[in-house]
């Protein structure tokens, strides 16, 4: 059974409509894949586990936003990459007696429909550093913008979540997960 312990634990703030912003870059299908864990928590398991991610944006003011279960947390996003981070209080039954929070960290590097064909569909070993095709209109290669082939597709990176613990629980301060990100557009 997948189970979800962080990206749909920590949001901010339920907008109205559920999708803040009058642009839609696009709603992904997710699959977090773990890859390294350094946690002895019982409720905190390495498994792999899917969400749905909107990101959506406001081009006037350049405020960005990744929804996800109907809540909306801040984003920024270049027209390449989206980061956002966001954090909450989490109890968890190891930590009992101590004031713990989860940090969750997340970098996604959204490729568009050219950019996806470039590398056959598949999430390059390295999105955030150097793995994503460069536009080349000549190659007709773009950028993620709304217009023939360059709706966002793909999107790859990584996330990384953390707990802290305000009295410095030592079995819970510094507990992290960090996993492999890979969605493609519904």
């Amino acid at each position: 059974m997948k189970w979800c312990w962080a990206a749909l634990m920590l949001t901010a703030c339920r907008s109205n409509s559920g999708i803040p912003g009058s642009d839609v870059v696009g709603t992904f299908a997710m699959t977090a894949e773990p890859t390294g864990k350094q946690c002895d928590l019982s409720d905190v398991p390495a498994v792999a586990f899917d969400f749905v991610a909107t990101l959506s944006r406001n081009p006037a003011t350049e405020q960005s936003w990744l929804t996800l279960r109907g809540y909306a947390r801040d984003a920024s996003w270049d027209g390449q990459y989206l980061y956002s981070d966001a954090s909450a209080r989490r109890t968890f039954a190891d930590c009992s007696g101590c004031d713990t929070d989860l940090a969750e960290s997340m970098q996604v590097a959204l490729l568009s429909e050219s950019q996806a064909a470039a590398v056959n569909g598949q999430c390059p070993d390295n999105p955030l550093t150097g793995g994503v095709p460069g536009e080349n209109e000549a190659l007709g290669i773009l950028k993620p913008a709304h217009r023939p082939g360059a709706e966002a597709l793909l999107a790859c990176g990584e996330m990384n979540t953390v707990i802290h613990s305000a009295n410095l629980c030592p079995k819970c301060e510094g507990c992290f997960v960090q996993y492999r990100l890979k969605g493609t557009r519904q």
